[in-house]
């Protein structure tokens, strides 16, 4: 009688068990099919995946190692945190990847996050693959929890230059400040390689701060027009020769000398106590 006993209440706790993995599969399959809403169809990517999430610790951590060698002057390969060749064998052998543009595809709304486009070269010598893309979309100062898009790359030929299409979460569009409404992201920063996973001969061309203002749709081929010369009826009169045009062009202004320097123009020093700048510092408020 005992043993029946045992037997009904392990058959009871099997059926609970199974009641619940059953829900938990469910409930897994439709946050799937939500996720997958999100990201961007028929994308020309040749990327393995794409996973949106609010986990952005690792570009941190590369904005910071970037900042410190911007600083210290180390613009070496690093081999690894920490580990950093000042004087690398040959460029050729290290090889880079570099990021050239960004550009923005899809503005977003509150259902849909923007979609972003990434443009990057291959400088090494040899293909490059297994490396990820990274997006993260800020209002404010960055913390561990900003709204986050990252792509694993499969393939770049050496040499050559490749674009890549990522969808931010539709988060980035309603971020929430404390004590203030919910407003869409005003800084996104991009990296490539954004786990350092790839020794480099330069590390601090694979980041970029963009403010939203900023940040350029892609721009259009322009269309050819065909013109048809006209010959001008004689007059007589020789018509006077025209000024050649001056050139009017603003010239750009400089550049800082790496992304970093894009929040922080007022204040450029180190802190005594700490190897970020202080201006660095607001910007990394909340993000330990």
């Amino acid at each position: 009688m005992l043993q029946l006993k045992v037997w009904q209440a392990v058959c009871s706790l099997r059926t609970i068990l199974q009641m619940i993995f059953a829900m938990t599969l469910a409930a897994a399959t439709s946050a799937n099919s939500l996720f997958a809403q999100q990201v961007l169809p028929d994308a020309p990517n040749s990327l393995l995946a794409i996973q949106q999430d609010y986990h952005c610790e690792h570009v941190i951590a590369l904005m910071i190692r970037n900042r410190v060698q911007q600083q210290t002057g180390a613009f070496g390969a690093e081999l690894a945190p920490g580990l950093i060749l000042t004087v690398p064998p040959t460029a050729s052998q290290l090889g880079d990847l570099e990021l050239l543009d960004v550009h923005l595809v899809v503005k977003g709304s509150s259902a849909l996050g923007p979609v972003v486009q990434v443009t990057m070269r291959n400088n090494s010598p040899i293909p490059v693959g297994n490396f990820q893309i990274s997006i993260v979309a800020i209002l404010g100062q960055i913390h561990n929890q900003c709204p986050t898009v990252r792509g694993l790359v499969s393939h770049v030929a050496a040499g050559s230059v490749s674009q890549f299409q990522l969808q931010l979460p539709p988060a980035a569009m309603a971020i929430g400040l404390p004590g203030q409404p919910l407003a869409p992201f005003d800084t996104i920063v991009v990296a490539v390689d954004s786990f350092d996973e790839l020794v480099e001969d330069n590390e601090l061309n694979n980041l970029r701060i963009i403010r939203r203002c900023d940040l350029a749709a892609i721009p259009m081929a322009a269309e050819n027009v065909s013109v048809t010369p006209t010959q001008p009826a004689p007059s007589g009169l020789e018509a006077p020769a025209a000024n050649p045009p001056t050139d009017t062009a603003i010239p750009s202004p400089a550049q800082p000398i790496s992304p970093l320097d894009s929040l922080m123009l007022e204040d450029n020093t180190l802190e005594s106590t700490q190897p970020t700048a202080s201006g660095m510092s607001e910007f990394f408020r909340g993000a330990t």
